[in-house]
């Protein structure tokens, strides 16, 4: 009888067990076999999930063992990329350390209260007008005196922000007298590092007038740590953040006894029928993989010449730059693309990891990929698809041109067979009961015939 609560182990007819692209608790023989059992029992379909990038293996092998059934339920043989990166780990003891460092909240607090008297006098406001009465002791008390400002800041008219060189000078130097009571990177801060567009209140000022903020609370959090860790391979995040990628890059190297992306390449070239069907669904950074596969595939000389996939992403993690680089060659190889999403109030509405008020998505585009404003355009927000300025990107256009609206799901939508999500977290969408629906109903039914897809835009259009 198994042990309750036991910690879940590969199985290696679904499983693709890898660290750093290399096999580790399932090997190459053993992909095999799953593709030879593929051909026995199925033989039509094969869907392929990737998980995200802030998972743990024990959480990756949970969420595969309870999607499985209902992928055989609904007519697939599936396979799970289980591929250790775990960032969450790394990011949630980072901001631990940061958000119950009191020199670090009297920072932030600063941050809110020079940022939001400039608010108020460019809206003709007093300029104490919403300022705490007292300090706060904590970064949700400084979150929530922020809030007042964004409420009034929503409310303006073209207004810009305006700093002199002397409140520069003021926060740089606040800065450095705090910096032997904040949490250590690699990086020494000094007065030279924080000069121009380098100090943070700087950076704050312009990022709001460009319309590129991600909110007071959240904007002042972000710069503050970028000025304290920097935004090299010093900073946890970034470090992080690449290290997944590199994950990703090295299932690909030319060993398929070794590298598990090369290796699954392989099996499927081998088990390839002009009438089956692929599914690939990536999670979050998930869609990094899928996107790092195809282009694999698209390099592929002994490829199958009608070799195509499905493809879903939910709540992608990939940035509109990476995906469009590789747009053209992976297109020709996807037959069908549907993407979901948390609307914008739902990922701007709850904290991902302490004393970070936003989801992860936000923490990625921000401190993760090295964007010169701290906000990385990410195919999983919906901000980033408006269409208009400041998102008229030379990297947003190919996509979206590419993935019609009607292909872009944004949660909660209780739209119609096969578009259904109420994830109200961006980790949830995997096992939430109405996206496992669509996956469900995607994989039993296939994407929308071209007829449905004009009448489902033209209700859109009409509400």
């Amino acid at each position: 009888m198994p042990k309750l609560n036991a910690t879940p182990v590969p199985d290696p007819h679904h499983d693709i067990d890898l660290c750093d692209g290399k096999f580790d608790r399932t090997k190459a023989p053993e992909l095999a076999a799953a593709f030879d059992q593929f051909k026995r029992e199925n033989g039509k379909h094969l869907c392929v999930f990737f998980h995200g990038g802030l998972v743990s293996r024990e959480a990756a092998l949970t969420t595969a063992h309870d999607l499985v059934k209902d992928y055989v339920g609904a007519g697939a043989y599936p396979l799970f990329f289980i591929w250790n990166s775990d960032l969450i780990t790394v990011i949630r003891s980072w901001m631990h350390e940061v958000g119950s460092n009191a020199a670090f909240i009297d920072l932030a607090s600063d941050g809110v209260q020079a940022v939001g008297a400039k608010m108020n006098l460019a809206l003709g406001l007093r300029p104490d007008k919403g300022l705490p009465a007292s300090p706060p002791t904590s970064l949700k008390d400084v979150a929530k005196a922020a809030k007042t400002f964004d409420r009034t800041w929503a409310k303006r008219s073209g207004q810009h922000l305006g700093v002199t060189q002397g409140e520069l000078d003021d926060f740089a130097k606040r800065l450095l007298e705090a910096w032997k009571f904040l949490p250590k990177g690699k990086r020494r801060l000094t007065k030279t590092l924080l000069r121009g567009h380098h100090n943070p209140l700087s950076r704050i000022i312009e990022r709001f007038n460009a319309h590129r903020d991600h909110d007071l609370y959240t904007t002042i959090v972000e710069e503050l740590l970028l000025a304290i860790f920097g935004d090299d391979e010093d900073n946890p995040a970034v470090k992080a953040w690449n290290s997944m990628k590199v994950f990703i890059d090295h299932a690909f190297k030319p060993n398929a006894k070794m590298y598990g992306g090369t290796a699954f390449l392989k099996g499927l070239f081998d088990v390839w029928k002009p009438d089956m069907r692929l599914t690939l669904i990536g999670h979050s950074a998930g869609s990094i993989y899928i996107q790092r596969l195809l282009e694999a595939l698209a390099q592929a000389p002994d490829k199958p010449a009608s070799i195509k996939a499905e493809v879903v992403f939910l709540a992608p993690a990939i940035s509109f730059e990476r995906m469009a680089a590789g747009l053209e060659s992976v297109r020709p190889f996807i037959s069908r693309f549907r993407m979901f999403g948390l609307n914008s109030a739902r990922e701007a509405g709850y904290p991902e990891v302490p004393g970070y008020d936003k989801s992860l998505l936000y923490l990625v585009s921000a401190l993760c990929e090295q964007d010169p404003l701290s906000d990385k355009p990410l195919v999983g927000m919906e901000r980033y698809w408006s269409g208009t300025k400041p998102y008229v990107l030379p990297e947003i256009k190919p996509i979206s041109d590419w993935v019609p609206i009607e292909q872009r799901e944004w949660s909660p939508s209780d739209e119609r067979d096969g578009y259904r999500t109420n994830a109200d977290r961006h980790g949830g969408f995997p096992e939430d009961p109405l996206t496992k629906q669509s996956m469900k109903y995607i994989l039993e039914n296939g994407f929308d015939t071209r007829a449905k897809r004009v009448t489902r835009m033209k209700k859109r259009r009409a509400r």
